[in-house]
């Protein structure tokens, strides 16, 4: 009882009954923990999405791609699709931008509704300019000649024009004296001819009439077109390839615009 006492006294003047006192914080710093093999990790920053936006200036033909590679419209021609076409410089080549200075010269001064035609058709031909004339010559063989090749020659001028037609054999000599021309079929035969013969071959000329005009429009159109170089006892028949129906297809084209067009 009398222990008791006091210890009533004691809560009853406001030192609690409860729990004991929470200690009183040591003033003394907390003891710092080192980890020898903790590495301090990099703070993450926003990282901002792609631009789309296209550069201000964009090459010719094409747009950069990754790594600086420069991919072009004509190599993938879907690489434009989508994109705006404010946004792209369209300016195609030329195809004059690669006619020689003889022949850009002369097709400068032609009617302007030939001028196209006429220069991509000499520009596959040898030519040889004067000051208002031009000069065209059986195309330019590749490193391996054809052999045989049937082509527009003659010259050019003002309101003139001198054409012939030009036949080419390479092959073993037969002593050529006319030529047939074959079309799906349809046979024409020039009259005798004078052909001249060296060592690249047996080569004649003859006039580009209406006739000749006619059946030589007729071999480029048909799907099987054959030359005949025919003489008194033998012949040679020689296929008239895509690209020699080319030829004479845009010279064909050129000399037709040429007589339809008023000059200036």
């Amino acid at each position: 009882m009398r222990v008791l006492v006091p210890l009533l006294a004691a809560c009853l003047g406001g030192a609690g009954c409860g729990s004991p006192p929470a200690p009183r914080p040591s003033a003394r710093p907390a003891p710092v923990v080192h980890a020898p093999h903790a590495r301090a990790e990099p703070i993450a920053r926003p990282v901002a999405p792609p631009s789309t936006a296209l550069p201000q200036a964009l090459p010719r033909w094409g747009i950069p791609l990754r790594g600086g590679v420069i991919v072009t419209d004509r190599d993938d021609p879907t690489l434009l699709a989508g994109l705006p076409t404010h946004s792209i410089e369209a300016s195609p080549e030329r195809k004059s931008d690669y006619w020689s200075p003889c022949v850009r010269a002369f097709v400068q001064g032609q009617p302007a509704g030939a001028r196209e035609l006429l220069g991509e058709a000499l520009s596959l031909y040898g030519t040889t300019c004067g000051p208002t004339r031009i000069e065209f010559r059986v195309p330019r063989a590749g490193r391996s000649a054809p052999t045989a090749q049937l082509a527009l020659v003659g010259a050019l001028e003002r309101t003139t024009r001198e054409l012939a037609l030009r036949a080419v054999y390479r092959g073993e000599p037969i002593r050529a004296e006319r030529i047939t021309v074959i079309a799906d079929g349809a046979r024409w035969s020039s009259p005798r001819l004078d052909f001249e013969r060296d060592a690249d071959g047996e080569a004649a000329t003859l006039p580009f009439t209406r006739t000749v005009a006619r059946e030589v429009r007729r071999a480029i159109d048909a799907r099987d077109a054959l030359l005949r170089f025919e003489s008194a006892t033998d012949y040679e028949d020689v296929a008239i390839s895509d690209e020699l129906k080319q030829e004479l297809r845009v010279m064909l084209d050129a000399l037709d615009a040429l007589a339809t067009v008023t000059p200036p």
